[in-house]
């Protein structure tokens, strides 16, 4: 439940209250299971889980090609459905009334392993959200063999032997569950003293056990698979590797469209075999990622608590990417090294506001909250103050500020974020020379550069009023804007924090949510003058580097 989460409100759909979603499907899916008589039945969730599992690996191979908005149903359908049958598992396994506690703990114990996986382990182990498709792997790998399925539905019926026969079927019944598969149970059945044991008409018959994978029909059953996987790897790279970038896209899409079928195919074919089946998810997995760096031209990743960021080489610009979302990019050339970018070019509104700002004698005191690459910054000139507050200090280095080029580090009370900050780019630090060289708008300002670390809202509360002559608010995480510096009492003491006739930006760039009017309300209740601007992109602005954006 946390690793779709996770992914889903970092990588498809950074909403508010999305996270509401997974979680009613978790409980729902517990109320389900446990039900008397659930249905469908456990085995008819088993059957149909594979089709599920295949296709989200399937699609979690394009990498970014796939993931929109309109893809989310289908993995919250697949989550739901794994979640079904592992607890329907669980149900089918659970013990007799009077070792139920001891039952209930372990589950609570394995629940709080997952969330320490999700919410520690897997920040310092992965640089994406890799957990969501590596349990698609597990899903594949602990779900239950169909066996226990067939043999249920192989099962002979007992004959109706009359008032007895029917007694004992009717006490056995409401007898405490004692599944014979059950780790908790004993070997048999309770007994019913005083009612004489029903006389099976048949023996049963055990379903045939599945071939083990070594064996010759787990081999023959597992070429396809390992055939149409190569093909799918080889054609990826052939095919990523050759032509301009659209032809290459073009080809790209057509090729592994009929290479993932063939795959897909495969892969429903070992739906009995858990073990099979994951491994060939592993594998789709694993050549999606593969082909997804090499395609996008990924030069660093990282993730920690705050997400995960990517720097890619695109053309003649590396790029800054969290989550989804561009946050900010810059020429690798030197001489074109000082223009703004992205969202914060000359011609945008950020541009239109530097110019409009009274020309002083007195050096201007900026204020920005949220970091990125630092591209505000090269709008300072000489005397100026620039203050940058950003919480993460992993953004800090690749934006190529701290004490050794971008001028002061002031940390918000942890001796960790000030040492890291402080020796990034010391000249004992290998990795400082390669943030030095994707992003330069803070060592190469004019403007005397402070980075403030913390949250900008408690941070910029210590500082005095009427202290900056501009604040610009630009903050996000992926694609999402904090709310609360957003709300009423927020935007109150960043006024505060304005000389007379300063004014307040907020960057409300968003593709989900529209948040021009929250802040024309707050405006209005605040009794200012409020103007919006949006600039829309052309066809010769995306060549430059120039992206759409709005601002109040």
């Amino acid at each position: 439940m946390l690793a779709v989460t996770t992914w889903m409100t970092t990588d498809v759909a950074p909403v508010p209250l999305l996270w509401v979603v997974p979680l009613a499907l978790y409980l729902l899916s517990f109320i389900l299971a446990f039900a008397r008589r659930p249905r469908p039945g456990h085995d008819w969730w088993v059957a149909r889980q594979p089709l599920v599992l295949v296709a989200a690996a399937i699609l979690l191979f394009f990498g970014d090609d796939a993931v929109s908005p309109m893809f989310a149903p289908f993995h919250l359908l697949a989550f739901f459905m794994t979640a079904m049958v592992c607890h329907g598992e669980l149900a089918r396994l659970r013990p007799p009334a009077e070792r139920l506690t001891e039952f209930y703990l372990w589950m609570s114990v394995g629940g709080a392993v997952g969330g320490l996986f999700s919410a520690i382990v897997a920040p310092l182990v992965f640089d994406s959200i890799a957990e969501y498709p590596w349990l698609i792997v597990a899903a594949c790998a602990v779900r239950p063999s169909s066996r226990h399925c067939e043999e249920a539905a192989q099962r002979p019926t007992r004959q109706s032997g009359g008032p007895a026969h029917r007694a004992t079927r009717l006490l056995r019944r409401s007898a405490p569950r004692n599944d014979a598969s059950s780790p908790w149970s004993e070997a048999t059945g309770p007994e019913v003293p005083g009612v004489p044991q029903a006389v099976e008409a048949t023996p049963e018959v055990s379903a045939p056990a599945a071939p083990p994978f070594g064996s010759r029909s787990g081999v023959t059953r597992f070429v396809p698979l390992t055939a149409s996987l190569l093909a799918l790897i080889l054609a990826t790279t052939r095919l990523t590797g050759a032509g301009n970038v659209a032809t290459r896209d073009q080809h790209w899409r057509v090729g592994i469209a009929g290479a993932c079928g063939v795959a897909a195919l495969a892969l429903f074919g070992l739906r009995r075999r858990p073990f099979e089946l994951a491994l060939g998810a592993g594998l789709v997995l694993v050549a999606g990622s593969t082909v997804e760096r090499e395609r996008a031209n990924i030069v660093f990743a990282e993730r920690n608590f705050y997400g995960e960021r990517t720097v890619r080489e695109v053309g003649p610009v590396f790029t800054l990417a969290h989550g989804t979302t561009t946050h900010g990019m810059q020429f690798a050339d030197s001489a074109r090294r000082d223009l703004p970018l992205a969202y914060y070019h000359r011609g945008g509104p950020v541009g239109e506001l530097f110019r409009s700002l009274p020309i002083s004698p007195l050096p201007l005191r900026v204020a920005v909250v949220g970091l990125g690459t630092g591209a505000i910054a090269a709008y300072g000139e000489a005397g100026d103050r620039f203050d940058f507050y950003e919480i993460d200090a992993a953004m800090v280095e690749l934006a190529g500020g701290g004490a050794g080029g971008a001028g002061a580090a002031e940390s918000a009370g942890t001796a960790e974020e000030t040492a890291a900050v402080e020796s990034m780019n010391s000249p004992h630090n290998p990795a400082a020379p390669a943030n030095r060289r994707w992003f330069t708008y803070l060592p190469d300002s004019d403007a005397d550069i402070r980075i403030i670390l913390g949250d900008g809202r408690l941070r910029m509360a210590e500082a005095a009023d009427s202290s900056y002559d501009l604040i610009l608010l630009d903050a996000f995480s992926s694609d999402a804007i904090p709310v609360h510096l957003l709300t009423r009492e927020a935007l109150a003491m960043f006024v505060e924090k304005l000389a007379p006739e300063g004014i307040l930006a907020v960057h409300l760039s968003n593709r989900y949510l529209s948040l021009d009017r929250v802040v024309a309300a707050a405006a209005d209740d605040l009794g200012l003058p409020a103007r919006h601007r949006v600039k829309g992109t052309t066809k010769e602005d995306r060549p430059k580097g120039y992206f759409g954006s709005s601002w109040a």
